[in-house]
């Protein structure tokens, strides 16, 4: 149906707020704070509180005795892992409550036989760097650290690095288990992870078994966006790949085809899912979280500098219609003013500098002492850079201010994000969309550079929030004899509805359905919901209807 302006009446206008408040816009709140500050507070704690098992249910798994104890191995292909990530992931498969499984580790970090040079350089027939040695090197020792007390772990040094597909496809030869398990090399497993497949598998033999999973900090310290995954849909995983971690099938199923496809890498994991899915299979889904996929600082890097960018640098908006009293208005920074505006004048200090040595001092709020090239800043200024992206009006107005800007506080921490991520991460042409010259690497980037990113970004995000709740004040209503709130139009109440939501009421509670079970999130408008859906709560209504109605055909 075709919704027209004249329909706009108090009675729509009403539902829309209602159903911006109590869906929309909790939603939306809860997928911006973790874009934003990378927290999802609400499911972290419900996680350590209600999935998460005690030391007592651990106790308990460990001593359990299967009738059926299937040896699973777990392949892991490793290249250049960071020490934290690589350790973080030992640590959670040694410490599994289920003990038959084996640890399969092949590394194409570096070629086995080259010597542990770590001066070695960069040669025309492509030498690892010294980076890529270093890593190398301690990979293979923490690997080797770990296998002195546990026999269990199987570590292969590939005579040459084969892709993530070849190298994959030689763990998957060396595994001896009846089933495989997929891990990536700096992510992990709960420790429950192998119990709960083997506790399916007492239940029947099947082909393939996957599990929910959600997100890791890169320095784990918290949890988040997670995926509940629906039950087995083989239509719905040729569309996309919902199952991806974690994922175990039997080794056959893997071995057949040859095993990993290299033409698919990068997809390869989803290639392999849909291979071992495909016909006649038993699958099994595991309705909780069973793996913690590691996000990195780059992704939720780029997303607030974009952020940052989008609500800095897009022109000030407003419109009317005639059913709003007041016309809407964006909110509008003062260092847009300061973009359009750089100070073109060097003081008396940067001349003495241009003419005493090659480089311009920067006082930078974050890294402390920086320099700028004096020639480099003169060809930018001027148009003459031959540098990809140099040129671009937006890079010009950063670096002028990056140079001259005397003030402190948040426009000077403003300043040093943007011209951080422009110059050492990659320049952008910002026509209302963003545009990279050169894929961009946000990962080159200090911690604490990204961490007055996060800073920058709350700051103007919230100054968006506070210029939207401008006119909106209480009244009282003497119809109903009670107070209110005089909303000026539908935009600025869906602000006002982040301002009052307590995003800390957020709950996610098990369907009460025992055939579901699925975790679904509960608004705080609806917190007495038992069913994730209504199909749930109508299945528990019929069966409870049979089952009464048996029990009265006994009696």
């Amino acid at each position: 149906m075709k919704f027209r302006l004249s329909d706009l009446n108090a009675d729509t206008i009403k539902k829309g707020f209602e159903h911006i408040r109590s869906t929309a816009i909790p939603e939306a709140l809860s997928k911006a704070r973790s874009m934003v500050t990378g927290l999802d507070l609400a499911y972290d704690r419900f996680f350590k509180e209600n999935i998460e098992a005690d030391e007592e249910a651990l106790a308990t798994q460990r001593e359990r005795v299967f009738s059926y104890c299937p040896c699973i191995s777990i392949v892991v292909p490793v290249y250049m892992t960071p020490e934290l990530s690589l350790r973080a992931m030992l640590e959670s498969v040694l410490h599994q409550t289920y003990g038959n499984w084996e640890l399969c580790l092949v590394d194409g970090s570096q070629a086995k036989g080259e010597p542990p040079v770590l001066d070695a350089r960069v040669s025309e027939d492509g030498e690892l760097s010294v980076l890529e040695k270093v890593y190398s090197l301690e990979t293979e020792r923490i690997i080797w650290q770990y296998m002195e007390n546990e026999p269990r772990i199987q570590y292969i040094k590939m005579e040459e690095n084969l892709g993530i597909s070849g190298n994959s496809n030689r763990a998957l030869q060396a595994a001896k288990g009846a089933y495989v398990a997929l891990l990536d090399h700096d992510d992990v497993l709960t420790e429950d992870a192998m119990y709960w497949v083997v506790d399916a598998l007492q239940r029947e033999r099947y082909d393939v078994v996957y599990s929910d999973e959600d997100r890791m900090a890169e320095n784990g310290s918290h949890y988040l966006e997670p995926r509940f995954k629906p039950e087995f849909d083989i239509d719905l995983l040729r569309a996309y790949n919902y199952i991806s971690h974690l994922f175990v099938a039997r080794r056959e199923l893997m071995l057949a085809d040859g095993g990993f496809h290299s033409q698919y890498d990068g997809a390869q994991g989803y290639d392999m899912i849909l291979r071992c899915c495909e016909g006649n299979r038993e699958i099994c889904h595991i309705p909780r979280v069973l793996y913690h996929k590691r996000i990195h600082d780059g992704t939720s890097s780029e997303r607030e500098f974009e952020l940052t960018i989008l609500l800095l640098l897009s022109r000030d908006i407003e419109f009317k219609t005639d059913l709003m009293n007041s016309p809407y208005k964006s909110c509008h920074h003062s260092f847009s003013d300061l973009l359009r505006n750089p100070p073109s004048v060097l003081s008396q200090q940067r001349q003495q500098e241009g003419f005493s040595g090659n480089f311009y001092n920067i006082d930078d709020s974050i890294i402390g002492n920086n320099t700028v090239s004096i020639s480099e800043y003169n060809d930018i200024i001027s148009g003459y850079s031959s540098v990809p992206g140099y040129n671009e009006p937006l890079f010009k107005s950063i670096i002028q201010l990056y140079v001259n800007y005397n003030g402190n506080g948040i426009e000077r921490k403003i300043i040093d994000v943007l011209f951080h991520c422009l110059y050492d991460v990659s320049i952008i042409n910002f026509t209302g969309a963003i545009n990279y010259y050169k894929s961009p690497d946000f990962n080159s980037l200090s911690q604490p550079i990204k961490t007055t990113m996060t800073e920058v970004a709350n700051y103007i995000v919230g100054k968006e929030i506070n210029a939207n709740l401008n006119g909106i004040h209480p009244v009282y209503n003497i119809d109903t004899m009670s107070p209110s709130w005089k909303v000026d139009s539908l935009l600025c109440a869906a602000y006002f509805s982040i301002f009052y939501l307590k995003p800390d009421l957020e709950l996610y509670r098990p369907c009460d359905n025992p055939r579901c079970r699925k975790y679904f999130l509960v608004k705080t408008t609806s917190t007495r919901n038992r069913y994730c859906s209504t199909e749930c709560c109508n299945r528990v209504t019929q069966d409870r209807y049979r089952k009464k109605k048996r029990e009265l055909a006994e009696n």
